[in-house]
């Protein structure tokens, strides 16, 4: 990907840049905040510095997609001075990978990428059925191309270089629309959940479930008929990417009291083991 290697320029507002013959292609300086990447965490302005109300809610889960090693550290030490937890990708496969291991709140999404267009990635991401609100960050700066980006399935659209400020607001903004989309109950055969009343029934009887029991299944019947691998559940329930063998072992026992509570004699088995590699729901014969 060419970058041009000019020297920052003097830190001006966004619209004050734009009015400037700058080439379309920007060092990864002038691609985030304005001026030039913040050498250390600290060159973000704290939460305390910002006026009241502007810091993200704890528990934030975001995946910046960007292929430029400066801006994204740039983006993650912003976001994580803001206590939300960030996740990298730097192409389109890994992109997938991590949206199929977990789900995020947000996600901030260059369009030029190594290994393939982030429009088509986009597209396959919402063909997956993954609703996550995407803000899309890229030097594409052309009407058109923000016409295709925002009719291909993102939800704001952000020219770079920008003002990591701008980035928080708008992300701010993505995190108060209502998800019309998420799917609020789902069911396997006769399992039935009620995410936002956090109530499961199986054959018009409620389940009594813990908080991660109720995670678990819930990660589970989101991927109903794929496989689901305890690194999966360790990162989107557990929020936790290092493994070890005493988190598999955590988990284990989660998925045998869930099972007890889900699978009753006599009915149809829901919940089912690959061993050595993970879980799957799906409908399937008690006798199979």
């Amino acid at each position: 990907m060419r970058r041009d290697t000019a020297e920052p320029v003097p830190n001006r507002t966004v619209s004050a840049l734009n009015s400037q013959a700058f080439p379309h292609w920007r060092s990864p300086a002038q691609l985030c905040q304005n001026a030039e990447v913040p050498r250390s965490a600290d060159s973000f302005p704290s939460a305390a510095s910002r006026p009241a109300g502007l810091a993200e809610p704890a528990g934030v889960r975001a995946l910046v997609i960007e292929d430029e090693p400066k801006v994204a550290d740039a983006l993650r030490r912003g976001l994580q001075r803001e206590a939300i937890d960030v996740s990298l990708a730097n192409d389109v496969e890994s992109a997938l990978r991590l949206t199929e291991a977990g789900a995020f709140d947000v996600i901030l999404l260059d369009l030029m990428l190594p290994d393939g267009d982030g429009l088509d990635l986009l597209n396959t991401l919402r063909g997956r059925h993954v609703q996550t609100p995407v803000l899309v960050l890229t030097a594409r700066d052309a009407v058109e191309d923000r016409i295709a980006g925002l009719d291909g399935g993102a939800d704001d659209y952000l020219v770079k270089p920008f003002a990591f400020e701008e980035v928080l607001a708008r992300i701010r903004a993505l995190l108060r629309r209502p998800n019309m989309t998420e799917t609020v109950r789902l069911s396997v055969a006769d399992l039935e959940m009620d995410v936002s009343t956090r109530r499961v029934m199986r054959q018009g009887h409620a389940i009594d479930l813990t908080f991660r029991e109720f995670e678990l299944l819930h990660y589970l019947m989101r991927h109903e008929g794929r496989l689901v691998s305890r690194g999966m559940l360790a990162q989107g329930v557990w929020r936790d990417t290092a493994r070890s063998t005493t988190l598999d072992n955590v988990i284990d026992v989660h998925m045998a009291r869930v099972r007890r509570k889900i699978d009753l004699p006599g009915s149809t088995k829901l919940i089912h083991t690959v061993r050595g590699v993970g879980f799957m729901v799906r409908e399937e014969p008690a006798d199979a």
